[in-house]
């Protein structure tokens, strides 16, 4: 795998990136270059220029995989509840206020993706002045840094709206920012990713790195057009004179028919094999078209992202998790281990190698169940969706755990008639049909529970407006 170097050089510009955040002070100190490092002659070099670009992609190690970003995505949407072990709960119900970044993560990611465009800014001025590295690469270049600028402005005006727009490096203190409006940022998103894609040839798609590619600009590009005509409307487009009048679902449909064509992805004739730990890697991943790579040495901190320039330090563990990579396999886990002491002989938690529950040896079979945290459980709204579909669509059993079997070898002391499902889930009323038919069938065979009613309900209610999990379950 080819890697990249990341260069944490503290230049003014970078750690100026988050402009609406600094105060004003009356005294500055006055700053003496002791090195006669400056940007001037660091970008001018093959290694300053390479470590440049490598920043520039280090800040997407604070979102991808991580579960602040989940939280900012889905938490408080129609798709997820929040559980009772998920450390960003004020998201979820909406009481999060300025005070709460700890546990919120908007000031960070503000300052994160501004940091993130200002290293893009730097590369997108200093590639095209280094005398060093061939014009080949230079193209290459900006068009990695024009699509990764496009990429945090786009998490950026979805998270936010208007927000400020920056295009050259910071040189200087600015205490005063003014957004600019949505239907903007988005134009220049657009006009980036055409930039992007000018620059970047089919040599640029190598799979083997994963570093930006054609390909990924056209795929964020469909992406993008999908989310500016939801947002603000189909023909929403007038800043940017390519796209001024222009149905963005149709322009949408059109690149992501070039990526299709481009043969660069495929899917899995089997959709669960997406997420088999033998695919996990982007070079074999066949459906992947761009990601964050992370090395799974978790002995050093080669995984970690850059440091905060605010404070010098880390970001919280909820967007850099020291050692760790990708962490949402933590996150969206099932919790088995709160049905009680009747399952007991038969479950219990896989912590360390080669344990043992009455002589057996569980971890292959209960280590992909659950580490026991309860970070979100499906909406019945997103749950209903998959079950519309259940009978037609593989996503709903590569997605939706609806049972839980036991390790081969266990036998259940409480229900004698166990062969290995323990614990089935259905998403029916305990009262209705087809809740009566389970439940007589899982009599002494497993332990079921329900959407709503009788004693093991998932949910208060079967009106996906109110309904909410009941405590047993969050």
């Amino acid at each position: 795998m080819k890697t990249m170097k990341f260069n944490y050089m503290k230049s003014a510009a970078m750690a100026l990136a988050f402009a609406c955040c600094v105060s004003s002070c009356s005294d500055f100190l006055e700053e003496e270059n002791k090195t006669g490092a400056t940007a001037e002659l660091e970008y001018a070099t093959v290694s300053g220029i390479d470590g440049l670009m490598g920043s520039a992609y280090s800040f997407l190690r604070l979102w991808a995989g991580k579960p602040a970003a989940l939280a900012m995505n889905g938490s408080g949407t129609d798709d997820l509840f929040y559980g009772i072990d998920c450390g960003m709960k004020p998201l979820g119900d909406y009481t999060f206020t300025a005070e709460q970044d700890g546990k919120t993560n908007f000031e960070s990611y503000w300052e994160a993706f501004y940091c993130g465009i200002d290293v893009c800014n730097l590369a997108l001025k200093y590639v095209p002045l280094n005398t060093a590295i061939g014009e080949a690469k230079k193209q290459t270049y900006l068009g990695e840094a024009q699509f990764l600028r496009a990429f945090y402005y786009f998490l950026l005006v979805n998270t936010w709206g208007p927000v400020p727009y920056n295009a050259t490096p910071f040189t200087e203190v600015y205490n005063t920012a003014v957004r600019m409006p949505e239907e903007f940022i988005y134009s220049k998103i657009l006009e980036d990713l055409d930039n992007s894609i000018a620059n970047l040839t089919v040599n640029d798609n190598d799979k083997e790195s994963m570093r930006v590619s054609s390909v990924a600009a056209h795929a964020l590009k469909a992406r993008v057009l999908l989310y500016a005509a939801s947002w603000m409307g189909e023909n929403s487009i007038i800043t940017n004179d390519v796209y001024k009048g222009k149905n963005l679902y149709a322009l949408a449909q059109q690149e992501a028919q070039k990526v299709i064509d481009s043969n660069f992805a495929q899917f899995y004739d089997n959709t669960s094999d997406l997420w088999l730990m033998t695919n996990e890697d982007l070079k074999v991943n066949k459906e992947a078209i761009f990601g964050m790579h992370y090395t799974p040495n978790v002995t050093t901190f080669e995984n970690q992202g850059p440091i905060q320039y605010s404070t010098g330090k880390v970001y919280n563990k909820q967007m850099d998790r020291d050692k760790g990579g990708n962490a949402l396999h933590l996150v969206f886990v099932g919790l088995w281990n709160n049905s009680g002491s009747d399952l007991s002989d038969v479950f219990v938690r896989a912590t360390k190698p080669n344990q043992q529950l009455r002589a057996v040896v569980i971890n292959s079979y209960y280590s992909p169940y659950s580490r026991g945290f309860r970070n979100y459980l499906l909406t019945p709204y997103s749950w209903n969706l998959f079950c519309k579909v259940k009978d037609t669509d593989q996503r709903y059993e590569a997605t939706i755990r609806d049972h839980y079997d036991i390790a081969p070898g266990l036998v259940s002391k409480n229900y004698p008639l166990m062969k290995d499902t323990a614990i089935y889930f259905i998403n029916a009323d305990a009262n209705s049909p087809e809740g009566q038919v389970a439940i007589a069938r899982g009599k002494n065979r497993y332990r079921v529970y329900t959407r709503t009613g009788r004693d093991l309900p998932l949910y208060t209610s079967n009106d996906p407006a109110p309904a909410l999990p009941t405590t047993g379950i969050i």
